[in-house]
């Protein structure tokens, strides 16, 4: 089967979220291909993270650089029920949340290795 993947950033759209998110969903000639849609949002400080809760585990939670936070709020977030599909991050040789993310801790006394990645 043909993969497609939709890679959606939010921020303050709340008005219109619910609108966009029927609009992929609903889109016509898929039926070949499975379809995954990733929403990355920037801090809404309006309902935004609502209206993508009530959408549950169709949605995947990315964090497209080493932002520890946030993947952590959306780790506490899985693991205390909410809505949230897979956790996506991206990870450099450090490899600190990909480890935090398979074992549940984190170790400060690990290797560090110099890269020109921001991510963790």
């Amino acid at each position: 089967m043909k993969k497609i993947t939709i890679l959606m950033s939010t921020y303050n759209g709340a008005t219109f979220l619910d609108q966009q998110l029927e609009s992929i969903a609903g889109q016509k000639g898929l039926d070949d291909y499975s379809v995954k849609l990733i929403c990355r949002d920037d801090g809404s400080s309006d309902n935004t993270v609502s209206v993508l809760r009530s959408w549950g585990d169709r949605l995947d939670y990315a964090v497209p650089t080493g932002n520890f936070g946030d993947i952590l709020a959306g780790w506490y977030a899985k693991k205390m029920g909410l809505p949230v599909g897979n956790l996506i991050c991206c990870s450099n040789a450090n490899n600190v949340l990909t480890d935090f993310l398979n074992t549940g801790r984190y170790n400060k006394n690990r290797p560090f290795y110099t890269t020109i990645s921001p991510s963790m």
